[in-house]
């Protein structure tokens, strides 16, 4: 007899442990990490990395950008550029191309999320009104390229500006 109300009260033990653990888990779950991403729509024809660095605390490091591989294609593709964990930007530099082979890009799209949350909706070049481009981009009006100037000091670039900053 004895031993039947040991083997019950131990279950309860195990089962109510258990059940802990369970609602642990659960209000674990509920904490949402909101990372912020640069998405870029466009065609890069030849195989490129986009790189993007951030600015925090008023500082750009530029020693580790986050870099995405592109595979050349001459279907527009989708690149979403993802932000390490807990990184509150304050404004981004993107590095649009870093094969000095890429002469022309497409780039109708550069849009900016926090999570699910849609920032700048970057589509049909609205993303100009809030990145400056300096010379290493020439505007090429007959299907809206831009032609791709990689002789200058530093990789084809757009910095953002004053209102993307006020924006994040």
């Amino acid at each position: 007899m004895k031993n039947i109300a040991l083997a019950v009260f131990a279950a309860l033990i195990f089962v109510s442990c258990g059940d802990k653990k369970e609602t642990q888990g659960a209000a674990t779950g509920e904490v949402k990490i909101e990372k912020y991403a640069v998405v870029l729509e466009g065609i890069y024809e030849k195989d490129d990395s986009v790189k993007v660095f951030y600015q925090q605390g008023n500082h750009y490091n530029y020693e580790k950008p986050v870099t995405v591989k592109v595979d050349g294609s001459p279907l527009q593709q989708r690149i979403v550029i993802e932000m390490p964990e807990n990184v509150q930007p304050e404004n981004f530099t993107l590095t649009v191309s870093t094969n000095k082979e890429q002469n022309v890009v497409f780039l109708p799209n550069v849009s900016i999320m926090k999570g699910d949350q849609l920032l700048l909706d970057g589509k049909n070049f609205n993303y100009s009104k809030y990145f400056l481009s300096d010379q290493s981009f020439t505007w090429i009006p007959e299907g809206s390229k831009y032609q791709l100037n990689h002789k200058n000091q530093y990789p084809p670039s757009m910095v953002g500006n004053d209102e993307l900053a006020i924006m994040l």
